[in-house]
């Protein structure tokens, strides 16, 4: 299952942040840490990085959206997170 990836709080009194670009595009491979968006907020520009690896599958956010701390950004499927079905010899060695 696809876990969501929300725009963490952005700091005391930083209500909301406008995107500049988005950095993956849906089916990259992404890393923990690795920028995902980067957003412009009335402090500072920053890079927003995953808090997780896996797969892009959707993006809800666009450049020059506006958007406020827990909006979701992306959707990524965890690595490891689908188990493959058993090919045909593998269930029958497991079936007996």
């Amino acid at each position: 299952m696809a876990k969501e990836f929300k725009l963490p709080d952005l700091g005391e009194g930083v209500e909301s942040g406008d995107v500049v670009s988005v950095l993956v595009s849906v089916g990259d491979q992404v890393e923990v840490d690795q920028g995902i968006i980067e957003l412009e907020t009335d402090k500072a520009l920053i890079e927003v990085p995953s808090e997780f690896a896996g797969t892009v599958v959707s993006i809800n956010v666009g450049a020059g959206d506006s958007i406020p701390p827990g909006a979701v950004l992306v959707m990524i499927e965890e690595n490891g997170e689908t188990v493959p079905a058993p090919s045909e010899e593998e269930a029958a060695a497991a079936s007996g």
